[in-house]
């Protein structure tokens, strides 16, 4: 199974605790997210160790980990589906929406405005984990 993965549940993962992170670890699933989200990371960063309350030094240790947990895909590999992309309801997740189309798989997002374009599906984080229930996923994340 692949998942691409919207910066807005990434954020999650720097939180103790995370279960983002838990299911991020599950090595079952192939999780991928664009370059451009890890450079989105890095423009939220102060306001993500606020929100977390970790150092400086806490987020750079969870953002390596993240990598390796999320395969990052460099934007040439997608680039070719943005024509195909004509309107979405923010601009800015245009590289999540190719690269889905590119890998023909689904996005977790939170964003329930994104919903609202007809290209890829798009499921939150409470409708993942009904999947991963259904797909014998759920007791990895809570032993």
């Amino acid at each position: 199974m692949k998942i691409v993965v919207d910066t807005n549940i990434m954020f999650s993962y720097f939180w103790e605790k995370s279960l983002t992170k838990k299911i991020l670890q599950i090595k079952k699933i192939d999780f991928f997210t664009p370059h451009y989200a890890i450079k989105e990371l890095d423009k939220y960063k102060y306001e993500i160790l606020k929100k977390a309350k970790i150092t400086s030094f806490k987020f750079n240790k969870a953002k390596d980990e993240l990598k390796k947990d999320i395969t990052i895909i460099p934007i040439k590999t997608y680039i070719n589906k943005f024509k195909n992309i004509k309107s979405i309801p923010d601009e800015k997740d245009i590289d999540f929406i190719a690269l889905c189309l590119e890998l023909k798989t689904v996005l977790w997002s939170n964003d329930n405005v994104l919903k609202n374009q007809n290209y890829v599906t798009i499921f939150n984080t409470k409708e993942i984990l009904i999947i991963l229930k259904k797909l014998g996923y759920y007791p990895l994340l809570f032993k």
